[in-house]
């Protein structure tokens, strides 16, 4: 025996597991417009991808979504007029499938030797500074900046974000940024290395 979901009170079995389901009305008309425009969208489809596998990959998510619109309710008038609605749908999906994943949804090759070992990372320009540098001497290099610079330069080798200092400095993270780059800099001038 299959075991089956439960049932949410109120609805059909079948709704609880893939909202929203197409009415025997919605299906008709998803139908009807399959048959005026699935050459259409499929033409736009391949224009966009410049490949017939993509395109077709593409085209059954414009027709899932117009689907899913369908059973909302949210095409108003004739199905002749129903191109410009698909066509938008069409170009969407067309972004959409090129658009790219989020970072732990990208595949990797682990046979691949860059992909597969990590590679090290190079230290803030902060830590660098106060590694190289006797601590008197760098006290000193840092009494010639200016407060901004001090705090940004500060509020960062403590770990926090450019936003999060931002917040606490009471200015925007990019001025912020922009202050512990200068601040950097003139450690730099004064022989610092930032």
């Amino acid at each position: 025996m299959v075991p089956r979901a439960p049932a949410m009170p109120g609805r059909h079995p079948a709704q609880s597991l893939c909202a929203p389901v197409l009415c025997a009305e919605a299906s008709a008309r998803l139908e009807r417009l399959y048959r005026l425009y699935a050459d259409r969208v499929l033409a736009v489809a391949v224009r966009r991808t410049g490949n017939r596998d993509v395109a077709q990959d593409v085209a059954g998510d414009v027709w899932l979504r117009a689907g899913i619109s369908l059973a909302r309710g949210l095409l108003h008038g004739g199905d002749e007029s129903a191109w410009p609605w698909l066509a938008a749908i069409t170009r969407r999906a067309a972004i959409d499938h090129f658009r790219p994943a989020r970072s732990h949804e990208r595949p990797t090759d682990w046979d691949d030797p860059v992909h597969g070992r990590a590679l090290p990372t190079a230290p803030p320009a902060e830590d660098a500074a106060l590694v190289t540098v006797g601590v008197l001497e760098l006290r000193r290099a840092i009494a010639r900046l200016t407060p901004a610079q001090q705090a940004a330069l500060t509020l960062r080798a403590e770990g926090l974000t450019w936003r999060a200092a931002g917040s606490r400095m009471g200015r925007n993270p990019t001025t912020v940024w922009q202050g512990a780059q200068r601040g950097a800099r003139a450690l730099a001038a004064a022989g610092v290395s930032a």
